[in-house]
């Protein structure tokens, strides 16, 4: 499990862990790269039992967890959480960790760091897209499932397994693209409308499900990044869907709530 996290961070700067309990309260603390070399240090972050424990992809500059304070990267990756097989991968990755059964992570190795990191996220992007993977674990700051920790997500607590590790299996850029060719697509519906903070591929999320409900005959309506229409989860008479490019969905008949992901793997849409 250290090999992955010295793999990822090198000796630079700090590896950031999260330690997550079961009420969603988050601690967060900060090891210096350069003692990742040591397994105990590992071995006793990834023991807790209490908490989900998380670690960062990308070497943090400091000891902060924002998107400012991520250094060069050393790895692209793929949260793929959508199926009960291991993908084909168009490129075989170097590194992949099991989650839970049927759930993975994977890692493709950089020959060298990748500084640019709006380039790293563009590539995040487009493996997501192409195999099916978590477009929301894609950004430069994301904190990922530590290999040897417990998934307390389900009752029986499966362990978090590095399936396999090959620190001599890395790729370059060019190659990462040719494999995984950069999104065309653009946020046709928001041209022109100021956003928020948000992750940049939000937008491409909003129009993916506007199209959808639109092919689909539940006649949405659009006002600057917000959109309603009626809701395809319940038989529906009077919109009560409610979509925010930003902010998420939410069914006024109490179908439910929560982000645009989330309604997009319900709905079948990808973008």
């Amino acid at each position: 499990m250290s090999n992955l996290t010295i793999t990822l961070h090198g000796t630079f700067g700090f590896a950031e862990f999260r330690l997550i309990d079961s009420e969603g309260q988050v601690e967060r603390f900060f090891i210096p790269a350069s003692k990742l070399t040591d397994d105990r240090v590992v071995i006793s972050v990834a023991s807790v039992t209490a908490h989900n424990v998380y670690f960062s992809v990308v070497p943090r500059t400091e000891m902060r967890g924002t998107r400012d304070a991520c250094g060069s990267a050393n790895a692209v990756w793929c949260d793929y959480d959508n199926d009960e097989s291991e993908p084909d991968w168009n490129l075989p990755p170097s590194a992949l960790v099991r989650t839970s059964p049927g759930r993975w992570q994977a890692y493709w190795f950089l020959d060298s760091p990748l500084r640019d990191l709006d380039q790293l996220e563009a590539i995040n992007r487009s493996i997501a897209n192409a195999e099916g993977g978590d477009l929301q674990a894609t950004d430069r700051a994301r904190v990922l499932r530590l290999p040897g920790s417990y998934n307390l997500k389900y009752p029986e607590k499966p362990h978090v397994m590095l399936e396999y590790w090959n620190p001599d299996l890395r790729y370059s850029v060019e190659e990462l693209c040719h494999a995984y060719p950069p999104t065309s697509l653009s946020p046709r519906r928001l041209n022109g409308v100021a956003h928020g903070p948000g992750p940049v591929w939000l937008p491409l999320i909003f129009d993916a499900i506007v199209d959808f409900l639109e092919r689909s005959g539940f006649r949405p309506r659009i006002s600057g990044n917000r959109a309603v229409a009626l809701c395809p989860l319940h038989d529906d008479r009077n919109p009560s869907l409610s979509l925010h490019a930003e902010r998420g969905w939410y069914c006024h008949a109490g179908c439910g709530q929560g982000r645009l992901t989330r309604l997009a793997n319900i709905l079948g849409v990808r973008v």
